[in-house]
């Protein structure tokens, strides 16, 4: 009896063991192409630190197009039986799946679908990542809460339509993630300016997930449709976005803004 009993344990302890986790979700706001090659290129750095990575993308195929792939089915597919969920995800790497989603995020979300039922259908990722304009869909998957990330880049309109996505999502609490810039102090002045005017305007507090250095490997990345890792692996560029990744897929807590010296005219 004492053999059947230890034989149980040890089957239910393999069962626990190998259950599908349930992934963490994090969210890149969609603000353009180049947050799609953002979140393309943070999805790789995920992936390179060993983590199996999914990447929802509500744009219109904007990521698959970031890292040289053609989209050719959406989530919808896959929610209407029309196309298995393996012929709607894009592979493009071991661990990096991509799956286009324009059409599909808001219909799965409404159906009732959480990370864990994706999990199910996508080859059990650790790493839901979502591309998308609201990053409550993201919001919606999640069990444990939701690390939101903020593009904010080096273009002229890049302060307002960061600015207008916290204006607009409510009950977000979002970290700013700074890319592209060619100066380390331009990007904090620019994340110091977006957070004073949500915490002045807004009542908002905005964390910072880091910055990301617009070097020439991830220039050059971007121009030709690829990872900065296949670009040059160890670049500044490259190392930050591990680091960001680290902390997303850790749930590390993020570091505070200061406040800039002078008031924005971002409201």
């Amino acid at each position: 009896m004492q053999g059947a009993e230890r034989r149980t344990d040890q089957a239910a302890g393999l069962r626990r063991l190998f259950a599908a986790r349930v992934p963490v979700v994090a969210a890149v706001v969609a603000l353009g192409g180049r947050s799609a090659a953002l979140a393309a290129n943070l999805g790789a750095a995920a992936a390179r630190l060993g983590h199996r990575v999914l990447l929802l993308d509500e744009s219109l195929a904007e990521v698959a197009r970031a890292l040289g792939a053609t989209a050719r089915w959406d989530l919808a597919h896959a929610l209407a039986g029309d196309r298995r969920p393996d012929q709607v995800a894009i592979r493009v790497g071991a661990d990096l799946t991509v799956v286009p989603a324009a059409r599909g995020l808001q219909r799965a979300v409404a159906a009732g679908w959480s990370a864990a039922t994706i999990a199910e259908r996508f080859a059990a990722p650790d790493l839901l990542l979502v591309h998308a304009p609201d990053p409550r869909l993201a919001a919606h998957l999640a069990r444990d809460g939701v690390a939101v990330l903020l593009p904010v880049d080096g273009a002229a309109d890049t302060l307002a339509n960061a600015y207008l996505a916290l204006k607009n999502r409510d009950a977000v609490h979002a970290q700013a993630l700074a890319y592209g810039f060619a100066d380390a102090t331009c990007a904090r002045n620019a994340i110091d300016a977006l957070a004073f005017a949500a915490r002045r305007f807004l009542g908002r507090a905005l964390g910072v997930a880091g910055i990301v250095p617009g070097d020439a490997p991830l220039a050059r990345a971007m121009r030709e449709q690829r990872t900065v890792f296949d670009v040059d692996p160890i670049a500044d560029s490259a190392r930050a976005l591990e680091r960001v990744a680290a902390r997303v897929v850790g749930r590390q807590p993020v570091a505070g803004c200061a406040s800039p010296t002078r008031a924005t005219r971002l409201h």
